[in-house]
């Protein structure tokens, strides 16, 4: 799927060079002109339209979560507008100077008689839209090229990114004076400039810092230790504005503001104290340093709590698959099954590790006994953790829903094994942790 939007984006950039040579070249005069202006509008407004919606997703509605699946599902689902949108965008502009070579050889010629489409009251304000349609454009492409680049730190990509509601709105401001005329007596004018309005909105929002204030609650860190040699498990209290959680959720955790917050499983059940446990595994350069900046008594910010990993469907029985780090959310499920007296119903845990620490699987013995899970420990020098093998661990998959927490590519990989053992793909469920 990725790869084919990328695909298409690309497709889109070499159309917009290639269709006024090729496509135009037989066409009376005046049909030219008029294609160049439906390529040329159609590309901005599908532009716009796109990256409005990417603003929309980004201010972390609950009713967007509930339709997508999860916050993750939402922040991939507000990338891939984001790049469309950009993508349109720069065909825009391809189109635009594309026309002026045109326009130059004799190829494209402008009726004598064309008025332009611009509305009246806004031409004053052309000059000036322009400019900022065009800066906008040369912004977001190096906003962009620097969030893919996963070897700029996380912190200098939170920072560069906090620039592109700006961006963003210097995009919206072209778009809203240069909307054709004729657009506003069908559907398109009114919904693009609504649209428009409403990521303009969502910018003001952000660049205020009010995305998802209502969510937050501060609190303090009450313990910190280091355990299965590079995960620090991190104990903190927070104050009433944390409503509580439910069991595999997650949240944004933020220890300083410059850094931008960060996604976290939380660990622990609710008990309604306001105790919450995260344990953050060293994956890069922030993560790493967290030991050795964090003490006892610091504050924390954690929003949320977000995610669809809820453990709630009506099927017979459970498969849990945990890779690596992404054992954390059946923690907190254990505990909590573990204070109701076990579960109700069979669920089978496989926690598939590079290195199976003592610490760690005594404890996890420990919870999933009086949780009633039956538990399933694979180091990698017992081979890799297959679809086959939990099929003939669990021989009633059948009856079963699958959740899975850990690295994307393991998830597909045993999702695609399933699905050839006849397992239905809606019962898997899996949390997508790509916030760049």
């Amino acid at each position: 799927m990725r790869h084919a939007l990328v695909i298409l984006v690309l497709a889109l950039a070499v159309l917009a060079t290639a269709l006024p040579y090729d496509a135009l070249f037989g066409l009376p005069a005046g049909n030219r002109w008029e294609l160049y202006l439906a390529l040329l509008y159609g590309t901005g407004v599908v532009s716009i339209v796109l990256m409005s919606v990417a603003m929309v997703l980004a201010l972390r509605l609950p009713v967007a979560d509930r339709l997508l699946g999860g916050l993750d599902r939402c922040y991939r689902a507000h990338r891939w507008a984001a790049l469309l949108g950009l993508g349109f965008g720069l065909t825009h502009y391809l189109v635009k100077l594309g026309s002026k070579k045109l326009r130059a050889d004799g190829v494209l010629v402008k009726p004598e008689d064309f008025v332009s489409r611009t509305l009246d009251f806004v031409r004053p304000v052309k000059d000036p839209a322009e400019v900022a349609g065009e800066w906008g454009l040369y912004l977001a492409l190096g906003l962009v090229a620097l969030a893919l680049l996963r070897k700029v730190p996380y912190g200098r990509f939170v920072q560069s990114h906090r620039l592109m509601p700006l961006v963003f709105s210097m995009m919206a401001f072209h778009a809203l004076v240069f909307i054709p005329g004729d657009y506003w007596s069908g559907l398109a004018g009114p919904v693009t400039a609504v649209l428009a309005l409403c990521g303009l909105v969502v910018a003001g929002f952000s660049l205020f810092g009010r995305i998802g204030r209502g969510r937050r609650a501060h609190g303090v860190i009450t313990e910190l230790r280091t355990i299965a040699g590079n995960v620090l498990e991190l104990h903190a209290e927070l104050a009433l504005e944390w409503s509580g959680h439910r069991s595999g959720q997650f949240a944004l955790v933020s220890f300083d503001s410059r850094e931008g917050t960060h996604p976290f499983t939380i660990a622990s059940a609710w008990k309604g104290d306001g105790h919450v446990m995260f344990a953050i595994k060293a994956l890069g350069d922030f993560t790493r340093e967290l030991p050795g900046q964090l003490k006892v008594g610091d504050a924390i910010v954690v929003e949320g709590p977000y995610g669809s990993f809820d453990y709630a469907d009506d099927c017979a029985r459970q498969i849990w698959i945990a890779g690596g780090v992404g054992l954390t959310p059946f923690v907190a499920r254990l505990q909590e099954l573990a204070a109701r007296g076990g579960s109700q119903r069979p669920i089978d845990l496989f926690y598939s590790t590079q290195m199976a620490y003592v610490e760690v699987v005594d404890r996890l013995t420990t919870v999933a006994g009086l949780a009633g899970v039956k538990l399933h420990v694979i180091e990698a020098k017992d081979g890799l953790l297959t679809a086959d093998r939990v099929c003939e661990q669990v021989p009633e998959f059948g009856e079963a829903s699958v959740w899975f927490c850990g690295p994307g590519a393991f998830g597909q990989a045993l999702k695609r094994g399933l699905a050839a053992n006849g397992f239905t793909d809606s019962r898997f469920h899996q949390e997508v942790f790509e916030f760049r």
